[in-house]
C-alpha cells in the first residue's frame, strides 16, 4: 500500500487530503480531509491524520505520534529537507547539498538534515565522518525517536571505517523497523561499500515496495541488476526510475550510459552520455554535463579499445574542468595515458589529482597517489616512487614512502613512515580506519617485493573493506603463485566489472587504472597454467593493444610477447 495526499489553501486556512491505496490494485483503503487554520497548523494536522489512518489500517499500533516533532518544528526547515532528498533521488548533488545546509541553518538542532548531509559522501569517508558528528551530538543530548537515533549510530560506525559492525547495526534495524526504508538504505550502503555485489538487491526490491514512488530504489536497482549480468533488467529499472523523476531528468541518461558500460556495450553508453550532457543544459549544468559526462565518455571510449578517441575527450574535458571537478579530470586523464601506454605522462596526471583532491577531502587523495606510485614501481622505478613520496604534502605521502621501502625490502625504515603515517591520518579517520588503511599499504608493498605468503595473510584484513578493488590484483598475484587459479581467475574477471560500476557510481575517475590493464595479462597466465590456449593468446593480445607506442617499461610486456610466441 502507498499514501499519497495534497495540502491545499481553502479560504483562510489548510486543508490536507490524504488516501491509503493498495500498490497493486490502486483500490482506496482509507481517505480522510483534515483542515487546520495556518501553517503553523500543519504538523498537528499531520498528527490526527496519521492517527486516523493507523487505527483504520492498523488497530494495534500506537497513534499518539507527534511526527512534525520527530523531523523539526521548523516548517520552512522540514520543507528544505525535502528538497534536499529528492535533489538527492535526482543526484543533483549540488542542489541536494544546498538545499539540507539551508535546513540546518533554519533549524540548527535539525538531526536528520545533518544526517542526510552525511551520507552525502559515500565517496569521502573523512566528509562523512566531520558531517556526521553535529547529528551524533543532538542524538546524545536530545530525545530524538529511536528509528533516527539508529541511524546516526549507522552512519558514525559506516564513517569510522567499521563497515562490518555497521552492517550488523543495519540488519538489526531492518528487523526492529519492517515498516522503514531508511534502514534498507543502510543496509544497501553498507554492502556497497564493502563491495558484496547483488547482496542488496532484496533491501532495495522492499524499499520499492514500501514507498513505490522512491526513485533512488529503482536507480541503485539498476546497478545491482547488471554487476549481476542481467542488463535488459537494469535497463527495465532505469526506465521506471526515469517515470518517476522530472521529464527529460538528466540521471535516468547517465545512469543508462553507466549500465551499458558496465555491460560493454559501449557505443550505445557513449551515446546516453551525450543525451544526459544535453538534459543537463536545461539545468545549467548544476550536476552533470561537460566535463564531468566527457570523462565517462573518454573512460568508455578507452574500454572499447579506442585510444585515440579516449585521449581527445580527456583532453577536452582537463582542459574545460575548473575548481574541484579539475581533480576529478586530472584522474580520468590519468587513466585514459594508463590504458594508452603513457605511463610518464599519466604518473603526472594522478600526482595533480591527489594534489587537487586533497584541498577538499585528503581521503579522495589516496587513490591517485598510491595509483601514481604502484605505475612506477611496476616499473622497477623506486627512486622516482621515493622522489613522489617525499615531494607529496598531502598527509599520504608517508604511505608512498612506505611502500617503497617494502619495495626495496628496508622494512624498519618502511615502519617509521607508518608511524608518520598514523599520526597523520588518525585524528581524521579514527584509529580503526587508520589501521586497516596502513593493512592495504601494506599488503600493496609485499606484492611489489614478492612476498606472496605476507599478501595472503593480509589479505583476510580487508576483505570486507571498500578500499578490496585496490588490493584485488595483488590478492590475484598471490593466488597465482600458490597456485590457486580458480580463485585468481575469479577476481581478474570480476576487476574489470566491478571496477567500472564503482568508478562510475561514485562520481569520481575511479583510479585504478594500472590494475585494470594488468588484470588481462594475469588472466593470460592463468589461461596458460590451466591449458587453456585460445583464452590465454586473446587475453595476452588484449593486454599488448594497450602498449602499441608505449614509453611504459612493464616487464610483463615482454613476458606476454614472449608467451604469444611460446603459445603459436
Amino acid at each position: 500500500m502507498y499514501l499519497s495526499g495534497a495540502l491545499l489553501r481553502v479560504g483562510d486556512g489548510l486543508r490536507l487530503d490524504l488516501r491509503v491505496q493498495e500498490t497493486g490494485s490502486g483500490h482506496v483503503i482509507y481517505a480522510d480531509k483534515v483542515e487546520g487554520t495556518d501553517a503553523k497548523a500543519v504538523f498537528a494536522m499531520v498528527d490526527k491524520a496519521t492517527s486516523g489512518i493507523l487505527a483504520q489500517i492498523s488497530p494495534g499500533e500506537n497513534s499518539s505520534l507527534n511526527v512534525g516533532a520527530s523531523l523539526t518544528s521548523n516548517l520552512e526547515a522540514l520543507k528544505a529537507y525535502e528538497e534536499g532528498v529528492k535533489f538527492y533521488d535526482r543526484f543533483l548533488l549540488d542542489d541536494a547539498q544546498a538545499s539540507l545546509r539551508r535546513a540546518t541553518q533554519l533549524d540548527p538542532n535539525f538531526a536528520m538534515a545533518y544526517y542526510e548531509l552525511a551520507e552525502m559522501n559515500f565517496d569521502n569517508f573523512e566528509g562523512g565522518r566531520r558531517e556526521i558528528q553535529p547529528a551524533a551530538r543532538l542524538a546524545e543530548q536530545n530525545p530524538l525517536p529511536r528509528l533516527q537515533k539508529v541511524l546516526i549510530q549507522i552512519a558514525q560506525l559506516r564513517f569510522d571505517g567499521k563497515l562490518q559492525e555497521a552492517e550488523q547495526a543495519a540488519q538489526d534495524a531492518v528487523r526492529e523497523f519492517p515498516r522503514e526504508t531508511e534502514p534498507r538504505f543502510a543496509m544497501m550502503e553498507m554492502l556497497w561499500d564493502q563491495e558484496k555485489v547483488g547482496q542488496a538487491k532484496p533491501y532495495l526490491e522492499e524499499i520499492a515496495k514500501l514507498d513505490p514512488k522512491r526513485a533512488a530504489a529503482q536507480n541503485y536497482l539498476a546497478y545491482e541488476d547488471v554487476a549481476l549480468g542481467d542488463t535488459n533488467a537494469a535497463l527495465a529499472d532505469i526506465d521506471r526510475y526515469a517515470a518517476l523523476v522530472p521529464p527529460k531528468d538528466p540521471n535516468p541518461y547517465d545512469s543508462r550510459g553507466d549500465v551499458l558500460a558496465i555491460s560493454g556495450r559501449y557505443a550505445e553508453a557513449i551515446a546516453q552520455y551525450r543525451l544526459c550532457i544535453q538534459m543537463s543544459s536545461r539545468l545549467g549544468g548544476v550536476a552533470y554535463g561537460d566535463p564531468f559526462e566527457e570523462e565517462k565518455i573518454a573512460l568508455a571510449h578507452a574500454s572499447a579499445g579506442d585510444f585515440s578517441q579516449a585521449d581527445s575527450m580527456s583532453t577536452q574535458a582537463y582542459n574545460e574542468s575548473k575548481g574541484p571537478d579539475h581533480a576529478s579530470a586530472s584522474g580520468a586523464r590519468a587513466d585514459v595515458e594508463v590504458t594508452r601506454g603513457q605511463f610518464a605522462s599519466a604518473v603526472g596526471y594522478y600526482e595533480e589529482a591527489a594534489r587537487l583532491f586533497a584541498e577538499n577531502g585528503f581521503d579522495l587523495a589516496k587513490g591517485p597517489l598510491i595509483e601514481a606510485a604502484q605505475v612506477d614501481l611496476e616499473q622497477g622505478l623506486a627512486g622516482d616512487a621515493m622522489a613522489l613520496g617525499q615531494r607529496d604534502r598531502t598527509p599520504w605521502a608517508p604511505a608512498v614512502r612506505a611502500l617503497t621501502d617494502l619495495y626495496l625490502k628496508k622494512d624498519s625504515e618502511a615502519d617509521r613512515e607508518f608511524q608518520e603515517l598514523h599520526k597523520s591520518l588518525d585524528p581524521i579517520l579514527g584509529a580503526y580506519s587508520t589501521d586497516k588503511t596502513i593493512a592495504t599499504v601494506r599488503l600493496l608493498g609485499a606484492a611489489h617485493a614478492g612476498r606472496w605468503q605476507d599478501v595472503e595473510t593480509i589479505w583476510p584484513e580487508l576483505e570486507n573493506r571498500d578500499d578490496k578493488q585496490l588490493a584485488a590484483l595483488a590478492e590475484s598475484r598471490a593466488e597465482i603463485e600458490t597456485g590457486d587459479f580458480g580463485r585468481a581467475e575469479q577476481k581478474l574477471n570480476s576487476m574489470s566489472r566491478l571496477g567500472q560500476m564503482w568508478g562510475n557510481l561514485r562520481y569520481v575517475a575511479y583510479t585504478n587504472g594500472l590494475s585494470q590493464v594488468l588484470a588481462r595479462y594475469y588472466l593470460g597466465v592463468v589461461y596458460e597454467k590451466t591449458n587453456r590456449k585460445s583464452e590465454a593468446v586473446e587475453s595476452y593480445q588484449d593486454f599488448l593493444k594497450h602498449f602499441e607506442h608505449s614509453d611504459a617499461k612493464l616487464p610483463q610486456i615482454e613476458q606476454a610477447r614472449a608467451a604469444l610466441k611460446r603459445l603459436s
